[in-house]
Formats: C-alpha cells, sequence, structure tokens
C-alpha cells in the first residue's frame, strides 16, 4: 500500500513538472512581431536609439524600435515617411550612427534640411 501510494505520488509530481516545462517552452517556441501599434513620426529630441527588425519566419514585417529617452519602446511605422527613409537609409549604409545624423536632421520651417554653413573665414 505504501509503495502503491508512493508510486502515484512519484508519477503525479513527474507529470506535473512536464506540463510545466512543456508550457513555458511553449510560450517561449512561438515568437511574434514586436510591433502591434504604431506611431507615424515622432521628434528626434525624444528619441535615444533605434534598431530595425528584418523579417524572420515568424514575422513578415520589417520593424523599426525606437528607444526613447525615457526608456519606453515605441514602434515606427515602416510606410510612414520617417519609417522609409530610415530603412532607406538603413540598407544603404547599415549604420545605426549614419541614419541617425542622416534621417533625423532638423528641418527649417518650410520643411527643408536646413543648408551647411561655411565655417571657414574666406575672404
Amino acid at each position: 500500500m505504501k509503495l502503491s501510494a508512493c508510486l502515484v505520488l512519484s508519477s503525479l509530481l513527474c507529470v506535473i513538472s512536464v506540463l510545466q516545462q512543456a508550457d513555458t517552452e511553449l510560450y517561449f517556441a512561438v515568437p511574434r512581431c514586436q510591433c502591434h501599434q504604431t506611431i507615424n513620426e515622432i521628434h528626434q529630441k525624444h528619441i535615444k536609439s533605434f534598431k530595425i527588425n528584418i523579417p524572420y519566419e515568424y514575422c513578415k514585417f520589417t520593424e523599426i524600435i525606437l528607444t526613447l529617452k525615457d526608456s519606453r519602446d515605441v514602434c515606427l511605422n515602416r510606410q510612414a515617411k520617417m519609417g522609409r527613409n530610415l530603412i532607406r537609409c538603413w540598407k544603404r549604409h547599415s549604420s545605426i550612427d549614419k541614419c541617425r545624423k542622416n534621417v533625423f536632421k532638423r528641418k527649417n520651417s518650410k520643411g527643408q534640411r536646413k543648408p551647411k554653413t561655411d565655417s571657414g573665414g574666406s575672404t
């Protein structure tokens, strides 16, 4: 009687352990797209860094994830103007620093980039 009770208890513990492990593996085995809500644009002063996730087997979209200075992560709409420019720059340079400088440049009131000024003293 004691032996059968120990076997039943031992079997029950094994089953519970296997179910917990299977539930954890199932949860982590199905990655999905990270961006469910996106924004179309954001002012550059709020952006600390960004990363671009290329399409993969579980998410067929390119995702742009911005890390803001207040440590929040937000997703940028890849079809918005800012998102398209960022992806185009990323494909050209593959460098976050170069894209940050090129895409997030300040614009004047007419929507054009400010012209570079010659800082040398030419006469």
